[in-house]
């Protein structure tokens, strides 16, 4: 049965099934698979659908130290993904529950908002609104990406709190027009509780993405705060969502999400104190101040996660969010709220004039964007900290806010060493990699660019831009194929090295004694060069993958393969083939 239904920038469809039937041993019933198929049927969710598929089991982590997304599908049942190479039965609304038609909901208004609105324009409305990002182009992302707001096609906080304090100012708004009803009751409490009603219905809505959920249980503490006139915005409260949301879902700690989220609210609550503290009497000088510190703020606090999990920060990002964030509070999300509501009513003449008026301002967000990303450093490549020094970063932001005297001077200096230790890091001069079935070397080369063997995927191209740094990747000289000739990126003083990689195992006899510094066999060589240089071999079957260090006259090389076996890498740790 269709759980779940998404488009992949290749145009397949992505589909998350829950098993009802299975021939397989290890996927059994009630297991949750995610498979991709040529879109060729009109899928909903709640469809069920009989068909032949190649699965595999969770995929290891890209490289050594990246992320191991592996371990939080497992832990939210999903057991192997794969690929359906044939379909024999759709059955249409075999299923209808609740989360289901939510689903269909949620993709049949983002496909009528991309209608009624001009590219790229609809694709960013359904993602502002409903967390449906399929129909965004791949170019508008990247300059959002870049630009640094991002962020803002996600359903975060942000959204989350204007759409539940829109209601709460519309209610007291209202209130305001009744005097003698506002004598008689609390509005600015009955005004709380119809923002949090509003608020779960949004959360519904939108898919129940970990940031809304975070930004709901907020708006659920202020809110309660608000009832019992104490103050909300605070560390403990939000240190409480978390706990809450970690107790009952722990896995949510690995989720880029989640960490980001969590920080960015830590960097603005604590500037909230500060700004708070400094008793600004001008209430729009004081909302400026706090614009900008907040913005700094965040941006800082979540930069080695950023680094981490994408390798890239931008230079403009503050300066950026100081123009989009207000722009999207005071003008697109009221627009869209009242967008949403008419998509509610299911009255296509009201959505299609409601949605013309949204695309206002968010064609000057999207020029905006675009203009931003077009400045020099925008997207800059950042090379990712290893995993430790995340905890160390975390630990210090905490020192630095919630302590004083020595142990806030502790903390600034665990900072400053975490920072130094970071920048010392080295990067990989290389990676190896089976893609598109054939053994694929990509080196960084003396002219700053990226050099491979064969043809990668854009999967994996991202994958070794983060690891070696951003460059045009381009084909390395292979002069008959058997073999090919890498100029390597300058280290240690030494000006030039140059790197043989042989495809095949004949090509050994040639790059022997030619004077190359490194020779690669992609084969077990037979015989060692009879000048004795060092042929490395890099065992490229089950899955392995190779971050490649050269150091003087030596190969130093990590796997992604742990020597530890866990329950979501059963396969890859055993050594079985996966067929």
């Amino acid at each position: 049965v269709i759980e779940d239904i998404s488009l992949r920038p290749t145009g397949r469809v992505r589909l998350q099934l829950k098993v009802l039937d299975s021939p397989s041993s290890v996927i059994g019933p009630d297991s949750r698979i995610r498979v991709t198929t040529k879109p060729l049927h009109p899928f909903q969710a709640g469809d069920r659908i009989e068909a032949d598929a190649r699965l595999f089991p969770l995929s290891l982590p890209a490289f050594h130290g990246r992320p191991d997304y592996a371990r939080q599908h497992y832990f939210s049942g999903l057991s192997a993904s794969g690929f359906i190479t044939r379909l024999h039965r759709h059955d249409a609304g075999f299923e209808n529950t609740l989360s289901m038609r939510l689903t269909n909901w949620r993709r049949s208004f983002a496909r009528d908002l991309k209608g009624f609105m001009p590219p790229p324009l609809g694709g960013i409305a359904g993602a502002l609104l409903v967390g449906v990002r399929d129909f965004i182009p791949p170019e508008s992302y990247e300059s959002f990406r870049k630009s640094g707001l991002a962020h803002l096609l996600a359903i975060s906080g942000l959204h989350m709190g204007l759409f539940c304090f829109s209601v709460y100012g519309a209610m007291r708004f209202g209130f305001a027009f009744f005097s003698s009803a506002s004598q008689r009751f609390p509005a600015h409490k009955l005004a709380a509780v119809a923002a949090w009603l509003a608020g779960g219905i949004y959360l519904c809505l939108s898919g129940f993405p970990v940031s809304a959920i975070r930004a709901y249980l907020m708006a659920c503490i202020v809110i309660a705060a608000v009832l019992s006139d104490r103050r909300a915005l605070t560390v403990r409260n939000l240190a409480l969502v978390g706990g809450v949301m970690l107790f009952f879902t722990p896995s949510l700690v690995y989720s880029a999400g989640f960490q980001l989220s969590f920080l960015a609210s830590f960097g603005i609550i604590y500037t909230l104190g500060l700004v708070r503290d400094m008793q600004i009497k001008n209430r729009p000088t004081r909302w400026a101040v706090f614009m900008i510190l907040s913005s700094g703020m965040a941006a800082v606090i979540t930069l080695p996660v950023i680094a981490y999990h994408f390798a890239h920060f931008t230079l403009w990002g503050v300066m950026a969010n100081l123009v989009a964030i207000p722009l999207t509070a005071m003008v697109i999300l009221p627009s869209g709220i009242v967008v949403l509501l008419a998509g509610l009513t299911g009255f296509m003449p009201a959505l299609q004039v409601t949605a013309g008026i949204m695309a206002l301002p968010l064609g000057w967000l999207v020029a905006f964007s675009d203009w931003m990303a077009g400045l020099p450093f925008a997207g800059s490549y950042l090379g990712p900290p290893p995993v430790f020094l995340l905890f160390f970063f975390a630990i210090a932001a905490v020192m630095l806010a919630s302590l004083s005297g020595i142990w806030r001077v502790a903390g600034a200096g665990m900072a400053g060493l975490s920072a130094i230790v970071w920048a010392m890091m080295p990067l990989p001069d290389g990676v190896f990699l089976i893609s598109n079935q054939q053994s694929v070397l990509v080196v960084r080369s003396d002219k700053g660019n990226l050099l491979t063997t064969g043809k990668l995927s854009d999967f994996w191209q991202s994958h070794s831009a983060i690891m070696l740094g951003q460059g045009a990747v381009k084909k390395a000289d292979c002069p008959d194929g058997s073999y090919c000739i890498l100029p390597l990126a300058p280290r240690q003083q030494i000006s030039r090295r140059i790197l043989a990689f042989a495809r095949y195992r004949r090509a050994l006899s040639h790059l022997c004694g030619a004077g190359y510094d490194y020779i690669i066999s992609a084969e077990k060589p037979l015989y060692p060069c009879r000048d004795g240089q060092e042929i490395h071999h890099l065992d490229g079957h089950n899955n392995a993958r190779y971050s490649i260090y050269f150091q003087n006259d030596k190969i130093f090389y990590s796997s992604n393969i742990s020597a530890v076996e866990y329950k979501w890498h059963p396969v890859f740790n055993s050594g079985a083939q996966v067929r």
